[in-house]
């Protein structure tokens, strides 16, 4: 009975670590106004424009993914489908920049499966309405990959712009 017991309790344990696994992922991706050093360098920058004309004609968008379990995955990577180089090249401006490098980190695990990737990108929003920004961002893709426990690559791919959501207090 003891052995059985043994046996049984064996195989639960095997198929429960077996399980597949899935991602405990956060996404955030979002237009919010500019904040003081994005301003201070935007102003630097821009001189044919007013401080009020720097807040209502750029904002920043904020994109940040995060994977709360990737040490659990084989080589997990996170790549852009659609980057955003190739969404700002969409972007047509009367004036100023389309938009200048904020701020951006990538982090690994030592495993070197992904945890995060972070940006902060200043972007000239004058003359686009909220559905042409949507239309813009709704390209932004990301790809998902890892090793599952058979060696096969496992893909997912993320539609971004989504998730997109206009948070400017001065629109």
């Amino acid at each position: 009975m003891k052995k059985i017991l043994l046996a049984l309790l064996f195989v639960l344990i095997v198929g429960c670590s077996q399980k597949e696994l899935t991602l405990d992922d956060e996404l955030l991706f979002e237009l919010q106004d500019v904040n003081d050093e994005e301003f201070q360098l935007l102003r630097a920058k821009t001189s044919n424009f007013t401080e009020e004309e720097i807040k209502q004609n750029y904002a920043t968008i904020v994109f940040d993914y995060r994977v709360r379990n990737g040490k659990k995955f084989d080589n997990l990577t996170v790549q852009y489908k659609n980057g955003f180089g190739n969404l700002m090249e969409q972007v047509k401006y009367e004036d100023g920049l389309k938009f200048m490098n904020g701020d951006g980190r990538t982090t690994n695990y030592r495993n070197g499966s992904f945890e995060r990737n972070t940006d902060r990108l200043v972007f000239y929003v004058k003359d686009f309405t909220d559905e042409q920004l949507q239309a813009i961002f709704n390209e932004f893709m990301l790809e998902v990959s890892w090793e599952n426990d058979d060696g096969q690559w496992e893909n997912k791919t993320i539609p971004v712009g989504e998730t997109f959501l206009d948070k400017r207090g001065s629109k």
